[in-house]
Order: C-alpha cells, then sequence, then structure tokens
C-alpha cells in the first residue's frame, strides 16, 4: 500500500501496530507522513517489479499475486496470521487478481488469512467510510505518473479518486 484512500481506511479499519507497506519512491515521504499521523512505524522493503507501459501506467500483470506472496512469507515469518490488502469492488473489472476468487486462492496457497475488507465496496463507498474512519483523506492520493512529488492530476488514478471522493 501507498499513501492512498485504501490504505489509510484499512490502516483505521485494522487500528493495530506492524504494517507493511510497498511504496514507489515518490510515494515514500507520503507513506511516512501518513504512519506518523497513525502513531505507527513503518518499513519499506524494496521489490522490483516489471510491467508494459502503454498509454499511461505501467501495468504489471499479477503484481498482487507477487506482493500477497511477498507479504504473505514475511507474515509468516514474524509470527502474524494475515495479510490485508486493498482491493475494492471497482478494481475486479480490470484487475483479475482483484477478485475474491483469486483472493482465496492466494490464500489457499500461502496457507495465511488474506483480508480485503474492503473488496464489496466501490471506490466512492471506501471514500465515504474513510471519511466516516476520520482519515485525513485529504492527505492521501493515488497517481500512476508523479510529478514534482506529488500527484499529477491527469491519469486515471487521479481522475477516479478526484471522483470517488466529490461524488456524494
Amino acid at each position: 500500500m501507498t499513501r492512498r484512500t485504501d490504505f489509510a481506511t484499512l490502516r483505521c479499519y485494522l487500528a493495530s501496530p506492524g504494517n507493511q507497506l510497498q511504496a514507489h519512491m515518490a510515494e515514500r515521504g507520503a507513506a511516512t507522513a501518513l504512519a506518523s499521523w497513525f502513531g505507527i512505524e513503518i518499513e519499506f522493503r524494496e521489490v522490483r517489479l516489471w510491467g508494459h507501459a502503454t498509454e499511461g501506467p505501467c501495468i504489471v500483470p499479477g503484481r498482487n499475486a507477487v506482493l500477497l506472496s511477498l507479504a504473505g512469507a514475511l507474515a509468516q515469518a514474524q509470527g502474524h496470521g494475515s495479510v490485508v490488502i486493498g482491493c475494492n469492488a471497482d478494481d475486479q473489472a480490470d484487475y483479475p487478481d482483484c477478485r475474491p476468487g483469486f483472493l482465496r486462492a492466494m490464500q489457499e496457497a500461502l496457507g495465511s488469512v488474506v483480508r480485503a475488507p474492503l473488496i464489496g465496496m466501490t471506490k466512492r463507498e471506501v471514500a465515504r467510510y474513510a471519511r466516516d474512519l476520520g482519515v485525513p483523506v485529504e492527505a492521501t492520493w493515488s497517481c500512476y505518473q508523479p510529478r514534482d512529488g506529488g500527484p499529477c492530476g491527469v491519469c486515471a488514478a487521479c481522475r477516479l479518486r478526484d471522483d470517488a471522493l466529490t461524488t456524494p
């Protein structure tokens, strides 16, 4: 997770210390700021994934399979029984690794519980839930093409986030 609304929402949902986060280089400072806001320590693990760029973001097929595998191994090594992912209902159409069947298969393969508490919510519902939990949504961003250390405001992720946060 990153300094994204889904991370912040999950953090409030979990209300427990010790999260492991993935972070794009431009998001490390943002993730650190959110962790500070939540009063938790943050630990970064560098994971280099490959992908292909068409127009827009770099797409990494099976990214969640790789990240859940790493998170599951780390969780088991540290004695934790579960990992948490921020997939939501809107992600499922475009990303097969955000679907319930995939997450069930990963849970079986990992031997750890894979929790996806937002999977039944749309991005708009996640945004409402975030506000209800007191998440500082103004401090979050979701961007595929960050510029000058912040969101670009024009990529698909930025547009979807803005729509979710501004539509009642």
